[in-house]
């Protein structure tokens, strides 16, 4: 079993669904509304993700050795 989310998913529940939402967004067979209402769930995501995550990502070699967690 994975670590679990501060909502009692896991990580994998989570991908899982990810997954799932962007295959239904994707699909030919799903007509335009469906694949608009998946693609929207998925853009909802995208955008909490952009304003929550820092905007400069911190690239492994600017870290000094003495700050490194192993």
């Amino acid at each position: 079993m994975g670590r679990t989310t501060g909502k009692g998913f896991t990580e994998k529940q989570m991908f899982d669904q990810l997954n799932c939402w962007l295959m239904e967004a994707l699909s030919p067979s799903n007509d335009g509304w469906t694949q608009k209402h998946y693609m929207d769930i998925l853009r909802e995501f995208q955008t909490l993700l952009n304003e929550s995550l820092p905007a400069k990502e911190v690239k492994f070699e600017d870290v000094p050795d003495d700050e490194m967690c192993f």
